[in-house]
């Protein structure tokens, strides 16, 4: 813990948010969710108190603990109570030998939870910049956008001190102002022309290379979706397809969020950048994710759902199969402990000719004739899992009834069971 101020990284630019005064200590709060990780914002005059002795030292970072966790404060409040009751015993010389024992045990055991807790908020700090070091620090990192998604990519670079040359491409014009002095724009109709000076191209999902022959600067394309599946892949859930995806992930995320801590990102959501701060790694990811968003990533979810495809949106692509191939990215890099869930009734369009090594649930109707894990009709849900099998009832007086939703609620309680 000495030596956390040498990793984390000061940001001394953004004191705009609602500041609070404790323990001597100023900093900017970020977050009031409890069991969060915050990302610190320092005050100038912080610097001097925190770098101080080392009791000053752990009374910042237990200010920070306690912000962070109910139980934290909780065990810190009591080991106090306790301290306190000892010293008063000690002062008035009155010596209990077995209730002074009895504080003692009491006193290590909140001791050696806090330490732990210590260490583990100190880690999880680290982990992040760590992981945004690796990947950014030190290389020339184009912003290819600058929509919603463009302009949290911006926005988390720079509040998390990644330190890069950056610059910014979009056709239409962007207001300087906004922007660091360091960071150079391109706009206008050749934007893309100085693609192949960056070593990192983070690109929007709404930049089309149609009639582009991106072969030459492939390699360097990633994207929000593909850095964050790249680190937390294990925690989320994916769901694509042309029709019914928005439906299928809201269902999806109503439904986990009963059981567990669930975020809601993607295409009708946040962008996944404006959910990364605060992310622990006891959370479940419901990402909506478009055909845009897939393309050119090397990484896929742990659960994948592709619920169907068609013909559309071939203004972003070259051809229809191109745009089969950025869907079917979303199963393409799986391994063998994940799973694949998707719509039995079209296989051979879904899957093409794919050798698939991942566990798959297959998701069908039952006037199909198919004898898959999941089976529906309008009435009922019959899913067939780890040798169990359990029906589901549909409630009649649902507002999403229709033979395409009672599919999309079939593969969203697939995914929750």
């Amino acid at each position: 813990k000495n030596n956390v101020l040498n990793n984390l990284k000061l940001n001394l630019n953004s004191l705009n948010k609602k500041e609070i005064i404790k323990n001597g200590v100023k900093i900017s709060k970020i977050s009031e969710h409890v069991g969060d990780i915050l990302v610190v914002i320092f005050s100038p005059d912080s610097l001097d108190i925190v770098k101080g002795a080392p009791g000053k030292r752990r009374a910042f970072i237990d200010m920070i603990c306690c912000q962070l966790s109910k139980s934290y404060l909780i065990m810190h409040q009591e080991y106090m109570k306790c301290l306190k009751l000892k010293n008063a015993m000690l002062k008035k010389d009155i010596v209990d030998k077995e209730y002074i024992y009895v504080l003692h045990e009491k006193m290590s055991n909140y001791i050696l939870n806090i330490v732990n807790f210590r260490k583990n908020t100190i880690s999880k700090l680290l982990e992040k910049a760590k992981v945004i070091e690796q990947e950014l620090t030190n290389k020339k990192v184009l912003i290819l956008g600058f929509g919603r998604e463009g302009k949290s990519t911006y926005k988390f670079i720079k509040e998390n001190g990644v330190k890069c040359d950056l610059a910014i491409a979009d056709r239409n014009d962007i207001d300087k102002n906004d922007l660091d002095d360091n960071v150079i724009v391109y706009t206008g109709e050749d934007y893309m022309n100085d693609i192949l000076k960056y070593d990192i191209v983070i690109k929007s999902p709404g930049i089309s290379f149609k009639g582009i022959d991106y072969s030459k600067f492939e390699s360097r394309i990633t994207s929000q979706t593909e850095l964050f599946l790249k680190y937390a892949r294990n925690k989320v859930v994916g769901i694509t397809g042309t029709k019914g995806k928005s439906t299928t992930s809201s269902l999806i995320y109503q439904m986990l969020k009963e059981k567990y801590n669930t975020r809601f990102v993607g295409n009708i959501g946040k962008p996944v950048f404006e959910e990364i701060d605060g992310y622990d790694k006891t959370d479940i990811f419901v990402y909506e994710l478009s055909s845009h968003q897939l393309e050119h990533i090397k990484y896929s979810p742990h659960i994948a759902v592709l619920l169907n495809m068609f013909e559309e949106h071939l203004d972003h692509y070259n051809s229809y199969e191109e745009y089969k191939e950025a869907k079917r990215n979303i199963f393409k890099y799986q391994g063998e402990n994940d799973i694949y869930v998707f719509n039995g009734g079209a296989k051979k369009l879904l899957n093409k000719e794919y050798s698939l090594r991942q566990r798959q649930l297959p998701v069908c109707k039952e006037d199909n004739g198919c004898k898959e894990e999941t089976i529906y009709n309008e009435k009922t849900i019959c899913i067939k899992m780890n040798n169990n099998e359990e029906t589901i009832k549909i409630p009649q007086n649902t507002n999403i009834l229709g033979k395409h939703n009672i599919f999309n609620l079939a593969v969203a309680a697939t995914v929750a069971k």
